[in-house]
């Protein structure tokens, strides 16, 4: 059975249009030379670069399932990568025994460090592809990416936030850290989210590219403190605040960080927050707009009445300048709580 041939079997197998894309995306990733020509792990792409005549058309055959599902982008770049004419091998795969259905030779052969030129033709690409799977999920040296913008007043904060808990090998009492890995092979690492019982950061905000396929988003881009949400933006666009206006926080901050508010007087929803953008004048009936600047108010929005207005002496305005220093100052507290405990390396 020919590479083609079993890429189209995995993808007639798959349960939805999103699990074919994801088949096809980790089959690309595996294939694709990076710009600095990092090799990803597995035999896949070990016989495309050793001129395998099948490992060739297999590149090309995954161009077509790339096209044929809208990935034009990715079906581009391989067909760039692998544009020259393969040389057919000396012998045709048909002319090799047939070891399919022999699962101690496919493992064999798959663990082989010279196999790679070969798998094609004895037809063990399968085995070979969820043989490696794992490995390369778990790329060897993943870059670690720290959040190095210093656009807002608490970035560097959020910086000396990330380097302490690493230096106490992230495991604080009373604090969750997760990890995104992402680009060529997962190479790139950096902090998700940060998490406390009074505050959550969510690292998510492009900070510069890496290489030119890339964008870094080691920085912060969503902050959380006690009755207060703050959401900034790598083109000074928002930035966006919610304020908590609830009776009762303790019941409800777990819904307040983590639910998704929009629209919530659209939508029947209690009147648990106000929402307030950026603005370039303390009403909200809009003005003077000035791309790349940030606005120096937070000004309440209604959202074309699909949002709650304020009620009595709820704020309708904030100086963004404030509120910036305010999620400065509360993250410093907790910086200086996590710099009290023994560094591990010490």
């Amino acid at each position: 059975m020919e590479s083609v041939q079993i890429l189209n079997n995995r993808l007639n197998k798959a349960k939805n249009i999103k699990e074919k894309k994801a088949i096809l995306q980790e089959l690309y990733k595996q294939l694709v030379k990076s710009k600095t020509n990092r090799k990803a792990n597995g035999l896949f792409r070990e016989f495309v670069e050793n001129d395998s005549y099948n490992g060739h058309k297999f590149a090309w055959g995954l161009a077509e399932q790339l096209d044929k599902y809208g990935l034009t982008n990715h079906a581009r770049r391989l067909r760039e990568q692998y544009s020259g004419i393969p040389q057919k091998p000396q012998r045709d795969w048909t002319e090799l025994p047939n070891v399919l259905g022999n699962q101690e030779k496919i493992e064999e052969l798959c663990s082989s460090g010279d196999a790679g030129r070969d798998l094609a033709g004895l037809g063990c690409i399968a085995a070979a592809f969820n043989k490696t799977a794992e490995a390369r999920r778990q790329p060897a040296d993943p870059r670690f990416l720290y959040p190095t913008s210093r656009q807002f007043p608490f970035d560097e904060t959020t910086y000396k936030i990330v380097k302490a808990l690493e230096e106490r090998d992230f495991n604080v009492p009373g604090i969750k850290v997760e990890f995104h890995s992402y680009g060529p092979s997962d190479s790139y690492r950096r902090v998700e989210t940060i998490e406390g019982d009074d505050f959550r950061l969510w690292f998510c905000r492009e900070q510069g590219r890496i290489g030119s396929d890339w964008n870094d988003t080691a920085a912060v881009s969503n902050l959380n403190i006690p009755f207060k949400e703050l959401s900034v933006f790598s083109d000074n666009s928002g930035p966006t605040l919610r304020l908590y206006v609830g009776d009762n926080w303790e019941k409800d901050k777990e819904g307040f960080v983590n639910s998704v508010k929009v629209n919530s007087k659209l939508r029947e929803e209690p009147r648990t927050y106000l929402r307030y953008s950026g603005s370039w004048q303390k009403s909200s009936k809009g003005g003077v707009y000035y791309p790349g600047k940030i606005a120096p108010f937070l000004t309440h929005t209604n959202d074309l009445d699909r949002e709650y207005e304020p009620r009595g002496n709820e704020p309708k305005y904030f100086e963004t300048k404030k509120i910036f220093h305010e999620f400065d100052e509360f993250l410093k507290g907790k910086l200086e709580e996590i710099t009290s405990l023994k560094s591990v390396m010490n």
